[in-house]
């Protein structure tokens, strides 16, 4: 009889979501901050976090000011979840929900005596300037479930990493015995939200 067994990985994160921006948005954006005495690097969250209609159904930015003027950047080019190795907790439940493993992740280098871990060299092309939107998110952000013949191995489980275009390491796959581990859930609450633009 197969054994159910869910993995769950949990922690802070940043939750990273990239706008292209176009060259007006960028135009506007530095003249408004340029125009400024103090030179606050959160001006565009304050003026962004303030305003309920900057986001619309489609996740995409609306840069509204004075009431008319619409600065509008094109859809979502990525979207990732970065990793905080100083709180990264994986856990393993049986089909009773018992907790078989608990383990603090250190950081984020293969440990023999931890689970093991795996970074992928990430290449992206050319799409600066983006408007970075962030969000610091704490709770389960991996879920996912697998079905096994044998009891649970913790040798067999392999997390790895990718780097986004902040070069961040996030999480890119789950796999055990060399399998997918598929996601399934996630219970995380936010924790705060901000904007800049990276060029």
């Amino acid at each position: 009889m197969k054994k159910k067994y869910t993995v769950c990985l949990s922690g802070h994160t940043l939750e990273n979501r990239f706008y292209q921006l176009n060259e007006d948005n960028v135009e506007f954006w530095q003249e408004k901050i340029d125009d400024r005495e103090d030179e606050d690097d959160d001006f565009i969250s304050d003026y962004l976090s303030c305003r309920e209609d900057v986001v619309d159904d489609d996740f995409e930015y609306n840069f509204i000011h004075e009431g008319e003027d619409e600065f509008e950047c094109d859809a979502l080019i990525a979207q990732t979840e970065s990793i905080e190795f100083d709180d990264f907790y994986v856990t393993i439940e049986d089909e009773n929900g018992k907790e078989i493993v608990s383990i603090k992740v250190v950081d984020d280098e293969t440990d023999e005596e931890n689970v093991k871990l795996k970074n992928i060299v990430t290449e992206h092309d050319e799409c600066e300037p983006f408007l970075v939107v962030q969000e610091r998110m704490r709770g389960t952000f991996f879920e996912g479930e697998i079905e096994l013949e044998e009891e649970f191995d913790l040798s067999k489980l392999l997390i790895s990493f990718n780097f986004d275009l902040l070069d961040e390491l996030c999480l890119a796959n789950v796999t055990y015995d060399g399998k997918e581990v598929e996601y399934s859930n996630h219970s995380k609450r936010g924790k705060g939200r901000w904007y800049f633009i990276a060029q």
